[in-house]
């Protein structure tokens, strides 16, 4: 019986020999596979597009609306040419930019009563409003709007700080 413990130890030692092979024995190279790619992560959701920077084109045109102010005489809705030119050149620009939209303001001097220089405000901004229409800007670009005497250019109580207030201010 020992006989054959020592077949079969022998007999493992030597399987144990062919499989691990043996140190004389040239190393067969074992070629290797890449690893599986990585599974696709779900893609980030893109960022926010920033707000669009005005254009100089348009901040140009927002300057010279707010640029123009147009005055008048004592207790007055009548243009001056001063006025007119004014005007003229703003509605070449507005007739340009088909898009735009403009806020006319007419505001008083702090004498006259409320009611008044609301009523005296509303003419003045709507003979500029006409005036621009009859230049042929659209008249769905232009809105208009009285104060009377509640937004003073200048809040002094004198001829020039009178004169500084009797005016159409223009916004965007």
């Amino acid at each position: 019986m020992k006989a054959w413990k020592t077949m079969l130890t022998g007999g493992a030692a030597c399987a144990a020999l062919a499989l691990g092979g043996c140190a004389h024995q040239q190393e067969t190279k074992v070629e290797q596979t890449p690893p599986p790619a990585p599974a696709a992560q779900p893609a980030k959701p893109a960022p926010e597009p920033e707000a669009a920077a005005p254009s100089q084109a348009s901040q140009d045109l927002e300057s010279l609306i707010r640029g123009t102010v147009i005055h008048f005489d004592y207790n007055e809705d009548l243009l001056t040419p001063e006025s007119r030119d004014r005007l003229t050149k703003l509605s070449e620009v507005i007739r340009g930019h088909k898009d735009s939209h403009i806020k006319i303001s007419g505001n008083c001097d702090e004498r006259g009563t409320e009611e008044y220089n609301i009523a005296l405000g509303q003419r003045r901004a709507d003979v500029a409003r006409k005036y621009l229409v009859s230049l042929g800007v659209n008249s769905r670009q232009i809105d208009t709007v009285s104060y009377g005497k509640e937004k003073p250019a200048d809040p002094g109580h004198d001829e020039n700080a009178w004169a500084a207030n009797r005016r159409d201010d223009f916004q965007p």
